[in-house]
């Protein structure tokens, strides 16, 4: 994150990382007793294998999206089409530049 955003902007940012991650795990607990409660023996199939097949298929669904449409580092950037114009890289290392002065 900090390749992306200037010190002053960081705390904030990882708050909202680390709020997001135990809103994850407090939901993904209730989403995971209501697979295992519904799909049980749905198809033959019990309710923990149920859950790891959603999970597993998210998982792999949310992973390929992301690889293809999140950006490297601001100057990196190979992303076809590219989401950052020659003046966004050189606004954003202008930014960091400053930052580390």
């Amino acid at each position: 994150m900090s390749s992306w955003y200037k010190k002053s902007e960081l705390s904030r940012r990882y708050a909202f990382f680390y709020s997001a991650a135990i809103m994850s795990g407090a939901f993904g607990g209730l989403l995971a007793g209501a697979i295992t409660k519904h799909l049980d023996m749905k198809s033959g199939i019990r309710g923990w294998k149920w859950l790891f097949l959603i999970e597993g298929l998210a998982t792999i669904v949310v992973s390929i999206i992301a690889w293809r449409v999140l950006p490297d580092f601001p100057a990196t950037e190979k992303c076809k089409p590219s989401i950052f114009t020659p003046v966004l890289v050189i606004l954003h290392e202008s930014r960091h530049n400053r930052q580390m002065q």
